[in-house]
């Protein structure tokens, strides 16, 4: 497996592993699922239970109650996957991607190269039916979670672009331009 691009989601609100993977919609729709599982920890040292897609409800139960969830499979060739966790009341959704022949995606800003890709994944990403979220994008993506959003930027790693609620008040760090869509305030990290 080469470089993963990644997307870092939090939210308030328990976001359909459907919901998550559709993101890659661009890609391909058929995904060929290895694993959707609940564990009790992070490491995914005990696993508890195995479910298919369509258990959605028991899904969500289960992040709802503390397990981690993880699934993985391949689409168009490519491995994916998604785990999902809730800290306090946030809940979040890691969704990652081999970046394969993408190598546009394989740097920490966001330029000509990849610019159209990141537009595309962005998009996608705000028009999934959550208005109350905060994402990271980027490869091999570092980031924890913090009430405080700038202390949240400048402590991540590797993230070129982040999608935040517009009205949450955000000083871009260096490197960083800001612009919009509907509903997010868009950072992309440039040279």
């Amino acid at each position: 497996m080469g470089a993963i691009f990644e997307i870092c989601i939090y939210s308030d609100e328990y976001m359909p592993l459907n919901q998550v993977y559709r993101i890659f919609e661009f890609l391909g729709k058929n995904i060929n699922f290895i694993e959707i599982s609940s564990y009790v920890d992070i490491f995914l040292s005990e696993k508890l239970n195995s479910f298919n897609l369509s258990d959605e409800e028991t899904i969500k139960k289960e992040v709802m109650e503390g397990r981690i969830i993880y699934s993985c499979g391949v689409l168009c060739g490519r491995n994916i996957g998604v785990i999902q966790k809730k800290y306090g009341k946030i809940i979040e959704s890691d969704l990652w991607l081999d970046i394969g022949d993408h190598i546009e995606l394989d740097q920490d800003e966001v330029d000509q190269s990849n610019e159209i890709l990141y537009h595309t994944i962005i998009q996608a990403t705000s028009d999934n039916g959550i208005s109350n979220m905060l994402c990271a994008f980027g490869t091999e993506l570092s980031v924890d979670f913090d009430e405080d959003v700038n202390k949240m930027i400048q402590t991540s790693h590797n993230a070129s672009a982040w999608m935040i609620p517009k009205r949450v008040v955000v000083a871009p760090p260096p490197k960083y331009v800001i612009g919009e869509n509907d509903e997010f305030k868009i950072l992309f990290k440039t040279k």
